[in-house]
């Protein structure tokens, strides 16, 4: 019998065998030019290696070139006295480090510790090596008379002892009697408050040049004076929005000869004026 063949009841079956393929099997690298598997963790991990080098790289070069030290701390400001000896100490405190280590933020409450009668600080870092400092100071409002001279704001905070300017209303009669003041310190004190809104509310109701109001004596807190073209005026001791009314009526009023009056007197309903003798 024929190899391949079965023979059942006479009858010859043909037997054919099934050719079994061979798996290829995969292989792990070659070299000759056949494609290479490398599991998803080896490209993670060779991904974060090359990003953690290119980051020191980048940080080292940043942190340690010379192009990133600081050559210039610009000052933008009003006056030289507003800012007196700052210049100095910033260049001294700046200069020569690097801009990525200054934080604008961190500089701008460093100013306002030491400046606290400025107004408005900005700073900004100009790269590759400036940093730009923008300086706006608060409007000097009134002087009070002691101390030689107190220069305040609107809100009675010191902007500088040691100064009389002749463009500002003068305040008389407030004392410090505990300690000398500091600029930046808010004056709380009622007279000094009453004193400044006295000449806010003559200053925006009034029709003057502000040369023509001389002083606020706030000596006697129940008789408030105030001197207006070289007349004294007795404004009491409240209700001055409504007194600086009555004021502005009087100065403008073309019959009034401010030269022969010596005082008015408005703690009345009606003005009271004391005229000189000839």
């Amino acid at each position: 019998m024929k190899k391949g063949t079965t023979k059942i009841w006479g009858y010859k079956l043909s037997r054919k065998s099934k050719k079994v393929k061979k798996k290829k099997k995969k292989s792990s690298e070659t070299w000759s030019g056949a494609k290479v598997f490398v599991p998803h963790a080896v490209w993670a991990f060779i991904t974060i290696a090359v990003i953690a080098s290119s980051s020191m790289f980048f940080r080292h070069y940043f942190l340690n070139s010379e192009t990133f030290r600081i050559k210039h701390v610009l000052v933008n400001k009003s006056s030289m006295e507003m800012f007196r000896n700052g210049q100095a100490s910033l260049d001294n405190k700046y200069i020569g480090r690097n801009i990525f280590s200054v934080v604008p933020s961190q500089v701008e409450i460093l100013l306002r510790g030491e400046y606290p009668h400025l107004k408005l600080i900005r700073v900004m870092r100009v790269f590759p090596d400036t940093i730009e400092i923008d300086l706006v100071s608060r409007e000097s409002f009134a002087c009070l008379d002691t101390e030689g001279g107190v220069i305040v704001d609107r809100g009675g905070m010191i902007l500088s002892v040691g100064d009389t300017p002749d463009n500002l209303v003068l305040i008389e009669g407030v004392n410090f009697f505990l300690s000398r003041p500091k600029p930046g310190i808010i004056l709380k004190d009622r007279s000094v408050q009453d004193a400044l809104g006295v000449i806010d509310s003559i200053l925006g109701k009034v029709r003057i040049r502000r040369g023509d109001f001389g002083k606020v004596d706030v000596s006697d807190r129940s008789n408030i004076w105030v001197t207006i073209k070289g007349v004294s005026i007795n404004l009491g001791k409240d209700d001055f929005s409504k007194k600086a009314d009555i004021l502005g009526e009087i100065l403008s009023d073309p019959k009034i000869n401010l030269s022969g009056i010596s005082y008015i007197d408005l703690r009345f309903k009606d003005p009271v004026y004391s005229y000189k003798r000839n």
